[in-house]
């Protein structure tokens, strides 16, 4: 798998402003689904003040109030083999316009301060199969931070 590293960048961002970025990575069209991983910085959750769990908690409530008939399938804190990290993850699914149901998996990661979440949608064929991918990718997530930046 070839690695990455894109959109780094640096920017002086005023009081009162705050950087809830989100990225999208594309993924192949499989039985039904355009598969991608939507990787959101989440700066509305203060982390020093609360758990992973916590945090997930508070995202989940919100996805039970916007997704009608979520039905939660599995939710635990794991760690990830290749990089060791805590991670919380929950896998739920939803029906949408009345078709087949969609899977969906979110994990959630504070590292530095930040709550990182990450999102990918399935089919049920899918969920085995290019969710090991997703489940790969995630596992290999580095956050960058900015020691020295110049803006004068």
């Amino acid at each position: 798998m070839p690695e990455s590293i894109n959109n780094l960048f640096a920017i002086r961002i005023p009081d009162g402003w705050s950087d809830d970025t989100v990225y999208t990575i594309m993924g192949p069209e499989d039985n039904g689904i355009k598969h991608n991983l939507v990787i959101t910085v989440d700066s509305e959750i203060n982390t020093k003040e609360m758990s992973l769990r916590d945090a997930a908690f508070l995202r989940i409530e919100s996805l039970k109030e916007n997704l009608p008939g979520l039905e939660i399938l599995n939710e635990t804190e794991k760690i990830l083999p290749q990089s060791e990290r805590t991670v919380y993850e929950v896998v739920y699914k939803f029906v949408q316009n009345e078709s087949k149901p969609v899977f969906q998996k979110q994990v959630y990661l504070i590292e530095d301060k930040k709550l990182y979440s990450f999102a990918a949608s399935f089919s049920k064929k899918t969920i085995k199969t290019i969710g090991t991918v997703v489940d790969e990718m995630i596992d290999t997530f580095t956050p960058f931070t900015v020691k020295q930046v110049n803006f004068d």
